[in-house]
């Protein structure tokens, strides 16, 4: 018994040191109140069967996704599910697995070449034989994969909203495609996963067709991946090559950004663990290498770009404390016009968002006066888009507000799109609109310090706030 329950376990816990994180969940839309003590139920979708599966015990404590992407509500006050989770007001649990949901799961990896058709078929046929009480203790161990208990320790009712969130048990990226995945059965939802393998290996120059389908050529090319860059050679998509590929990906993307002019990227990442910790590129050349903050900074002020042009600091691997001492660290250390882009636990959204092709305007700009807040007296307009990013229309607005109408109108006068007959200008970006602005700005008043960019994101779009600022008048 003992034997047969750890060639079971082997199923989804593959000891591996190529998968060295476990399984990532995705979370279904869901809406559910909670009383006091009690607890609900939130389906899960798994978003990698090539990882081992979690053992009993261990917690999903990380979300992956932006902080709208799940929230709870108590009383009057919301926190997103992670503030939630770290004061202790709830506890995610997952009971055991049914045999037919850990024969799907199994099933799922063996479709990936994590471990044989043969194998599989073998164990669950064995498990099929037990009595259901057997069946339980061996299962005992494992995590279900499709779903999640919520505790309530809050000791007040609450309502958890989710909306495609993506969890961890450890902090790490969650994938580009995760919000495509809830609802869909097993097979799509691996489907997803090896499609978009496919795709950078395409990128990469590998001759093999998209289908998301783990086959021959996708094992040649990953193959030949790992042997042109010296990584272990496994024929497997693991964590290593998935990230080499996302990370040269990056470096492709950020060089296209680059060739189109007003517009400059530095991609600054943080590596905790390397000798060199900071390192800053621009897609095509290393800008620096280094641990010295202060030095980075210089090295990215100094680099030459067209007068008037914002400096976009593609942030990856900060958190987000991280990222805000960065950006005090920009603006006391020197008057500068650099804007950072800090990643939503690991996501490009934000990013893509600014540089991707394709604006459509959704409706004319006015400029109006605020009439109370903190902000009273000022001058704001909104410009309202929609985005194209991964074949997807992303709704973002663009909020300007000035203490000086001029300097607005100035601003507005410098965007000119040209729609095509659907009304979209396939040639402009929201982060090509904003240099526009700026340069307008500085050749007709040159008393303007800049435009400040700040980023937000919401749970269905992305706000760029920008303030217009006189170089003598603090804000």
């Amino acid at each position: 018994m003992r034997s047969l329950q750890k060639a079971l376990l082997f199923l989804l816990l593959i000891p591996s040191p190529v998968f060295g994180q476990l399984q990532r969940l995705a979370l279904s839309t869901a809406n559910v109140e909670i009383g006091p003590g009690g607890t609900g139920v939130v389906r899960t979708y798994c978003l990698d069967y090539g990882r081992p599966g979690p053992r009993a015990g261990v917690s999903y404590e990380h979300v992956l996704s932006g902080n709208n992407s799940a929230r709870v509500l108590i009383g009057g006050q919301q926190y997103s599910l992670q503030e939630a989770i770290r004061a202790k007001l709830i506890r995610l649990d997952s009971k055991p697995p049914t045999v037919n949901e850990f024969a799907s799961s199994a099933r799922a990896m063996a479709g990936l070449g994590v471990v044989s058709s043969a194998q599989v078929e073998d164990q669950l046929r064995r498990l099929g034989q037990m009595s259901p009480d057997r069946q339980r203790k061996v299962l005992a161990d494992e995590q279900n994969p499709s779903s999640l208990r919520i505790v309530n320790l809050s000791g007040k009712s609450l309502r958890f909203i989710s909306d495609n969130a993506v969890l961890g048990a450890a902090e790490e990226e969650a994938p580009s495609w995760a919000n495509k995945v809830a609802g869909q059965p097993i097979g799509v939802q691996t489907g997803y996963w090896i499609t978009e393998v496919q795709q950078r290996l395409v990128s990469e120059g590998y001759d093999l067709t998209p289908n998301g389908k783990l086959g021959p050529e996708t094992t040649k090319a990953l193959t030949g991946f790992q042997e042109a860059h010296k990584l272990p050679v496994t024929g497997r998509a693991d964590d290593t090559t998935i990230k080499l590929l996302r990370k040269r990906a990056d470096s492709r993307i950020i060089k296209e950004y680059n060739a189109r002019l007003g517009v400059v990227v530095f991609r600054v990442e943080q590596n905790r663990d390397a000798e060199a910790r900071l390192r800053v590129s621009d897609g095509s050349r290393l800008i620096y290498t280094g641990n010295a903050e202060h030095t980075l900074i210089d090295k990215i002020l100094d680099a030459s770009v067209p007068e008037g042009t914002v400096r976009f600091l593609d942030l990856d691997g900060f958190t987000d404390q991280e990222a805000k001492d960065l950006a005090r660290s920009f603006a006391t250390y020197r008057d500068n016009d650099a804007t950072l882009v800090p990643r939503d636990q690991g996501s490009t959204f934000e990013r893509d968002i600014l540089f991707s092709r394709g604006i459509r305007l959704a409706e004319d700009p006015e400029i109006t006066r605020v009439s109370s807040g903190p902000r009273e007296g000022w001058f704001k307009t909104i410009l309202k888009f929609f985005v194209r990013r991964d074949n997807r229309e992303r709704a973002t607005q663009i909020e300007i507000w000035s203490r000086t109408k001029a300097y607005l109108t100035a601003f507005l006068a410098a965007i000119k799109l040209r729609p095509n007959a659907a009304g979209w200008d396939e040639d402009a970006s929201v982060a090509e609109l904003v240099s526009a602005g700026r340069r307008r700005l500085r050749s007709t008043y040159p008393d303007v310090k800049g435009a400040d960019l700040i980023i937000t994101k919401r749970a269905r779009f992305m706000t760029v706030e920008v303030l217009l600022k006189r170089r003598t008048v603090p804000v």
